[in-house]
C-alpha cells in the first residue's frame, strides 16, 4: 500500500472505508500512519460492526490502544492515528458526499459494496442480490469497478461469466474488472472480451485512476 500511495502521489486522505477484514484488504493499515501525523488529526476508518471487532483484535495497538497501553507508556515509533467508525448498510454522508453502502455475501462473512454518485465499487462477493443490482442500475453509473477473480466459478468470488452478467444488468457506461487472480493473463482477457464483442469492459491495472461526475 505504501508503494501505491507514493506512486499515485496521494498526500491527503479524508478517511478510509474498509469493506471487510481479510488480510489483503487490511494489512496496509500501518501505512496510513503518515497521514494522521501530517494532517495533525485522526483519520476516520468506516466499517461494519463485525469487521470493526476483528480489526480491534488484529490491530489492537491502533484501535484498542487505551487498553493495550493502560499501564505502560507508548514508546518508540508513533501509533497510527485512526479511529473506528461503525456503519450499517444504507445511505450515508461522508465528507459532504452521499454514499450508499450495501452488504454482500463473501464466504462465511459479509463485504461492503459502495455507491458514490456515479461510481460503483463491488469487490470480494459471491453474488449480488437483485435489490442491490437494481440500486446500482438506478444510479446510472459512469464507472463500475467489479470483482472478477478467475475464469471458473469460485466459492467466495465472482468469476468472468457472472461478473459480465451483473455488468450487463447494471449497465454502467464503463466497467472495470478487479481483484483478478493469477489465473488471468491480461492480454488474454482483453482478447476474450474482444472475441465476445463486449465493449466498455476492461481489466484494471495497478495505479489506475478515474474521473467521473457526481
Amino acid at each position: 500500500m505504501r508503494t501505491q500511495l507514493l506512486t499515485s502521489e496521494i498526500d491527503y486522505l479524508d478517511g478510509v472505508i474498509i469493506t471487510h477484514d481479510h488480510a489483503d484488504h487490511t494489512h496496509g493499515m500501518d501505512d496510513l500512519r503518515p497521514f494522521g501525523f501530517h494532517q495533525g488529526k485522526s483519520l476516520p476508518v468506516f466499517t461494519d460492526s463485525v469487521t470493526a471487532e476483528n480489526l480491534k483484535k488484529k490491530f489492537s495497538y491502533i484501535f484498542d490502544r487505551k487498553n493495550v497501553y493502560a499501564d505502560q507508556a507508548i514508546i518508540g515509533g508513533g501509533i497510527p492515528l485512526l479511529d473506528l467508525e461503525i456503519i450499517k448498510p444504507g445511505p450515508h454522508e461522508f465528507f459532504n458526499m452521499p454514499f450508499i453502502l450495501h452488504s454482500l455475501p463473501h464466504g462465511h462473512a459479509e463485504t461492503l459494496a459502495i455507491q458514490q454518485g456515479k461510481l460503483g465499487y463491488i469487490t470480494d462477493c459471491r453474488e449480488i442480490p437483485d435489490k442491490i443490482v437494481a440500486s446500482f442500475r438506478d444510479a446510472r453509473l459512469e464507472i463500475l469497478i467489479i470483482d472478477c477473480l478467475r475464469p471458473e466459478p469460485h466459492q467466495t468470488h465472482l468469476h468472468l461469466d457472472l461478473s459480465l452478467e451483473y455488468i450487463e444488468q447494471i449497465g454502467a457506461k464503463t466497467s472495470i474488472l478487479t481483484h483478478m487472480g493469477h489465473d488471468w493473463d491480461y492480454l488474454e482477457l482483453l482478447n476474450i472480451l474482444e472475441r465476445r464483442g463486449i465493449k466498455n469492459v476492461f481489466p484494471a491495472v495497478d495505479g489506475q485512476s478515474f474521473l467521473y461526475s457526481n
